[in-house]
């Protein structure tokens, strides 16, 4: 069995998680300062795609997870079928 594929993959959804957590601080940054006082439409775009950026990150993480879980246990059930 090979970990690195979740670690990746995990990895990955981290990389996705903090892009996607910078997305929506910049959306709320722009909407706190006075001379941007009226939210646009590309505004509230912006942050609808990084909290569905910021949701698949973190189903993908969740997935990976699961996955070294899968692999560990399949490694045990094969020692404890040979052992």
């Amino acid at each position: 069995m090979n970990f690195a594929i979740p670690e990746a993959g995990m990895q990955a959804a981290t990389s996705a998680f903090e892009e996607a957590a910078k997305g929506i601080s910049r959306a709320f940054n722009v909407g706190s300062n006075p001379l941007h006082a009226q939210s646009s439409a590309a505004d509230s775009a912006d942050l609808s795609t990084s909290v569905v950026s910021l949701l698949e990150a973190k189903d993908s993480f969740a997935g990976n997870v699961k996955t070294a879980q899968v692999e560990n246990e399949i490694i045990q059930n094969t020692f404890s079928i040979l052992g």
